[in-house]
């Protein structure tokens, strides 16, 4: 068996989006958690899509709720840009975790990226635009 130390040093670095990158992406992943702070977190694992030499790639993104009522209107909409089965009347119904990870799940659209700094010094951090895709049941290309 491999030891870790020869598998960490011929580890291949993480693919990472381009700065302005716009990416057709598919939810392979939905986890709905909590912040720190008690508000609801919904992070996603988005898989490259299309005929493009990132596709199959993956990456995470996150949308976060707090108290912020504005900033709670712009994660709302950026969910929903993500998929058209998130309305106001779904929203309105207060689904639980597995019903929103359901609506989730699977749904393709637009990825616009930008990197923000990471005032701790550390990488930068991911910031991911949500846009819908023009025909929802089959995926840009």
């Amino acid at each position: 068996m491999p030891s870790f130390s020869n598998l960490r040093s011929e580890a291949e670095e993480r693919w990472k989006p381009e700065e302005g990158g716009m990416y057709s992406v598919c939810a392979v992943e939905v986890r709905v958690g909590e912040t720190k702070n008690g508000y609801p977190a919904i992070n996603l694992w988005l898989e490259v899509i299309g005929n493009t030499p990132d596709a199959g790639e993956r990456f995470w993104d996150g949308t976060y709720f707090s108290a912020n009522k504005r900033g709670n209107n712009m994660s709302f909409a950026k969910l929903e840009a993500a998929s058209k089965e998130l309305t106001e009347s779904f929203w309105a119904s207060d689904p639980d975790e597995v019903a929103v990870e359901q609506k989730l799940m699977g749904s393709t659209f637009q990825v616009q990226t930008t990197f923000e700094e990471n005032r701790d010094g550390g990488d930068p951090w991911l910031r991911c635009t949500y846009l819908p895709s023009e025909d929802k049941s089959q995926p840009d290309f």
